[in-house]
């Protein structure tokens, strides 16, 4: 509750903020005004009104401008033009000073924007003064522009540790980390929708680079689920194939009206993954996690709130698709440092079993009292033993314990109690799933099966005593069918 009450002030606090850099002190033009909307052919708009300039009211100010380009005209002299046919303008604030020709005079402003795929003006454009609007064009770019390219930098680089790293854990963190990696370096490349561009080649090539953006966004959230999923040991790749599919078709259609249909359907999967991820935190109690998730799950309402209701704010999503993936990013990499430093410490005492690998007896000690004991007792182990002799028996045990390794959180404690007897002490919420699914890899791969018990691991000793009763309840059983 902490954390969501935190969250939604922080959300807030950014939000206000962000909205009253974009107010500035000055003349409203209301005439200088079009309200966003994308396009399905590239469009030229004129926009025109009468203004009074003065040596102090000399300086006009756009927060935002969604247009590929921008002219400007003062009783028909051009003083201003910025951008291309494949221009990107919307990160930018605009700054113009009217020529000093033009002072003390009643003149006409003309305004002609250029929209490749949309087009329009989100705040009311200000005729104001040269401290104001230079403040507040700094402000906007170090908030804006400069965020996404420090965020571009940041999620980049922690793509490429992350991925880097992958190759010194389990397979389970291994897998976890990679596709964690993946996804920074998927959210880098649609970090660069986000930047200013004056030029990006002709009009294909633009929006050829788009769908490459708009694709990255999809890919990063998908492998974001991906990566969650192996952290709770969940080999479970649902969106993947599906997104797949669809980016392709994406890629098949080349007409502007086509491209903008195809991306308002994009628009709405990205929603839907991210309530997924939303689910997938909530339902598994990743705690570490719930800020930044909240904040993200906040931008998507606001941004869907504004499309809607057509109102002038600054759109929250890039944030929170930064802020959430930096964050969890940053979070893992911290979760895992502190994984290595535990394994570490645990490596120089006697807590290793060396055949295994596995943690022995010795390391019950330093086990939390908390979660899930399941306690395991191979069947028929000693007959196998006996009959195909204990170098075979030493590499069934091998065996069985890197299926422990692999299917089973770092968090997790996986013990060699001794000879075919194991326990594995765990937090998940679903102890029965994670046993069985263990059960039935040992049966398919390596034709082992096995008993086991599950307690309340409040304390190793009492719940070792009500695993091993349950688990020979279960061989009791076994015996029976059999009979």
């Amino acid at each position: 509750m902490k954390k969501l009450v935190f969250s939604i002030f922080t959300f807030i606090l950014l939000f206000l903020f962000l909205n009253q850099i974009i107010k500035v002190d000055g003349i409203p033009l209301n005439d200088i005004n079009f309200p966003y909307t994308t396009l399905s052919k590239p469009s030229t708009i004129t926009l025109s009104t009468t203004i009074k300039v003065d040596q102090f009211y000399n300086y006009l100010f756009f927060g935002k401008v969604s247009a590929s380009k921008i002219k400007i005209f003062v009783e028909n002299d051009e003083i201003f033009e910025l951008g291309s046919v494949s221009g990107n303008l919307w990160p930018k604030a605009i700054i113009v000073k009217i020529p000093e020709k033009f002072n003390n005079q009643k003149v006409i402003l003309k305004v002609v924007l250029f929209g490749t795929y949309d087009i329009g003006i989100h705040y009311t454009p200000v005729l104001t003064n040269q401290k104001t609007a230079n403040l507040h064009a700094t402000l906007i770019k170090l908030f804006r522009q400069d965020f996404y390219i420090f965020s571009q930098g940041i999620t980049f680089i922690v793509g490429i540790i992350l991925i880097l790293s992958s190759l010194k854990f389990e397979k389970n963190i291994e897998k976890s980390i990679f596709y964690t990696g993946l996804s920074s370096i998927f959210t880098f490349l649609m970090l660069f929708d986000f930047q200013f561009r004056t030029y990006s080649g002709d009009i294909s090539t633009f929006i050829f680079f788009r769908k490459i953006f708009i694709s990255s966004g999809v890919l990063a959230l998908c492998f974001n689920i991906i990566g969650f999923n192996s952290l709770l040991n969940k080999n479970k790749k649902i969106f993947l194939f599906p997104s797949l599919i669809s980016l392709s078709i994406f890629f098949t259609f080349n007409s502007l009206s086509s491209f903008n249909l195809l991306n308002s359907i994009l628009n709405v999967y990205i929603i839907i993954l991210s309530a997924f991820i939303f689910y997938l935190v909530y339902k598994n109690k990743l705690k570490m996690f719930y800020f930044n998730t909240n904040f993200l799950i906040l931008s998507i309402i606001q941004t869907i709130y504004l499309l809607f209701s057509k109102t002038s704010n600054e759109i929250m999503l890039p944030y929170g698709i930064v802020i959430f993936r930096t964050g969890i990013s940053l979070i893992l990499i911290k979760k895992f440092e502190e994984i290595v430093k535990e394994k570490e410490n645990l490596k120089g005492l006697t807590v290793i079993d060396p055949m295994t690998q596995l943690f022995n007896r010795n390391i019950i000690e330093n086990v939390p009292n908390k979660g899930k004991l399941i306690l395991i007792d191979l069947d028929n182990f000693k007959k196998l033993n006996d009959t195909l002799g204990h170098q075979f028996g030493d590499k069934i045990l091998k065996e069985f314990a890197n299926i422990l390794k692999e299917n089973t959180r770092s968090t997790d404690y996986v013990i060699r109690l001794g000879g075919d007897e194991f326990a594995i002490v765990t937090d998940t919420k679903k102890p029965e799933e994670l046993i069985n699914r263990i059960r039935k890899i040992s049966i398919n791969k390596l034709k082992l099966d096995f008993s086991y018990g599950i307690s309340n691991n409040f304390n190793f000793d009492k719940a070792y005593s009500v695993a091993d009763k349950r688990l020979y309840t279960m061989k009791n059983e076994k015996k029976k069918k059999k009979k």
